[in-house]
């Protein structure tokens, strides 16, 4: 596997195997058709100053890609959310996360969260496998700057490949070899932080720690999206809190980001 649009599309493919056993019935989703028609449209909206204004366009643009039928529909959403999500400190990505997310239902939330945690499984499984490498989304804009936006820190991408069809604009995948870490020092006065001893010496050797705790305060603002943003960078080993109790997680997040939700809804998600 050494692309982004496989990730994806092996990540949908594990997840429809578990929902089909989970309810022992064919779900014949058309995994392949579902991650290409969300990256290309996810390419549109990152290239579009007005996404919000258009949301409504996209809904109809993807629905006939799929022939309306729903629970497609409704899982190209869901890719293109991951995708958006997998794209760091990007302010775009943060635009198109936050329209597609407004009109969500419970079901669709819970269905996202279960795929992210088949990416996060996928790319975990090639990373225990694969020489390190660098893996990275390159969004080339028209009339700006190029944007080299990091996805998934040591992960393979084994050549150059444009991924869709837009004639302004391209996402594509590079790959590099690892370079020697440059040590990044922990912050002295948060040292006793209990937060910062979660985030790993490979995240501060990768200047990845900022860019940690940037994204779990982005996603603190629920439990299931703090949990979420917690596994992805733990895939990545960026954190660990496999050691600690959930009382004790839930207390250094609180005291870090003074958490808007209850102990017990934390517990729920990370038991899920």
């Amino acid at each position: 596997m050494n692309t982004l649009d496989d990730t994806l599309y092996y990540a949908l493919q594990g997840l429809e195997t578990k929902l089909a056993m989970r309810y022992n019935r064919h779900l014949g989703w058309s995994c392949r058709h579902i991650v290409r028609t969300g990256i290309e449209v996810a390419q549109t909206m990152l290239e579009d100053e007005e996404v919000e204004e258009h949301k409504e366009s996209y809904y109809t643009l993807i629905s006939r890609r799929m022939s309306s039928e729903p629970r497609e529909t409704m899982m190209v959403f869901i890719v293109m959310q991951a995708l958006f999500r997998m794209i760091e400190n990007d302010s775009q990505a943060r635009r198109c996360r936050s329209t597609l997310a407004n009109d969500w239902c419970d079901e669709v939330e819970d269905m996202y969260h279960s795929y992210l945690r088949a990416v996060d499984e996928q790319i975990d499984m090639e990373l225990n496998k694969l020489p390190n490498h660098t893996f990275s989304v390159t969004v080339m804009r028209t009339e700006q700057p190029q944007t080299v936006i990091n996805v998934a820190g040591n992960y393979i991408a084994e050549q150059h490949i444009d991924i869709h069809d837009n004639p302004y604009a391209t996402i594509y995948a590079t790959a590099q070899e690892a370079k020697e870490p440059v040590p990044q020092a922990v912050p002295r006065e948060k040292e006793a932080d209990g937060l910062f001893r979660c985030i790993t010496d490979e995240a501060y050797q990768n200047g990845k720690a900022q860019a940690v705790e940037a994204e779990l305060r982005s996603a603190s603002v629920s439990a299931p999206k703090l949990i979420a943003a917690i596994r992805t960078n733990e895939a990545l080993g960026y954190l660990d809190t496999k050691n600690l109790s959930s009382q004790a997680l839930y207390d250094a997040l609180n005291e870090h980001f003074g958490l808007p939700f209850k102990y017990r809804q934390f517990v729920a998600a990370r038991n899920k």
